[in-house]
């Protein structure tokens, strides 16, 4: 399931879980559209054991770098956050050696909270939510750079996980430095993190085709800190 489907859905589940929220003046409604990149911190390192202990080449995950897009509605003081973040190891190069792993992840979150302003140009936002993701996991010899030589090779595997469900928590810091002409709106540049957790079993398919058994989630509890620019 791709990123945009995966936010379709989200947004419906969105219409179903979003409640009123009672304040004594309702904040005026705002929208905030942003970019950033980031890096990510795990704990329980599940994944790069398991390729270990079966001989394979093991994920560095500072070498992760998330990449993501978001939006935001602010309606009544409820603050709705929907994001998309692509998140690989070989974004900049390949894994060096002759055997490599190159782990893909694509995440659509959905998260609801609030926002409080500390100043003229200052705001602190935060909320819980979901996070479905997709993963892909590749293990591969370097040196096969033909079908057949590819095909005999052993070690090399392809495998998917999809429809992955975690809880999420979401914060973020935010400083106005421009302000827009004759507009409510002006650019930001924030820093924000999102926490996650494996929270449901994690299910692995050979090709996204045939479930296999021997592995199981990537890791435990994460952090996923992103600097953003954005009009809000």
């Amino acid at each position: 399931m791709k990123p945009m489907m995966r936010l379709l859905c989200l947004l419906t589940l969105s219409a179903s879980l979003a409640v009123p929220v009672l304040a004594d003046a309702p904040a005026p409604a705002s929208f905030s559209l942003r970019f950033g990149a980031g890096l990510m911190r795990v704990w329980d390192d599940e994944l790069s054991h398991t390729l270990e202990s079966l001989g394979q080449s093991a994920v560095n995950p500072a070498t992760l770098i998330p990449l993501s897009w978001a939006l935001s509605f602010n309606f009544g003081g409820l603050e709705t956050d929907i994001s998309s973040t692509h998140t690989t190891n070989t974004l900049f190069n390949a894994p060096s050696g002759s055997h490599r792993t190159r782990l893909v992840i694509d995440n659509a979150d959905l998260a609801f909270g609030s926002r409080w302003p500390l100043g003229p140009n200052l705001f602190l936002t935060g909320g819980l939510g979901l996070d479905i993701s997709q993963l892909g996991l590749q293990t591969y010899n370097g040196s096969s750079t033909s079908l057949g030589g590819a095909l005999g090779q052993t070690g090399q595997v392809s495998l998917v996980s999809s429809w992955n469900w975690s809880p999420i928590a979401t914060a973020r810091l935010a400083w106005r430095f421009s302000q827009l002409a004759k507009s409510p709106y002006g650019w930001t540049v924030s820093l924000g993190v999102t926490a996650a957790d494996y929270a449901f079993p994690v299910r692995w398919k050979l090709a996204n085709d045939v479930s296999v058994s021997g592995i199981d989630k990537p890791w435990g509890p994460s952090l996923r800190p992103v600097l953003w620019i954005g009009i809000e």
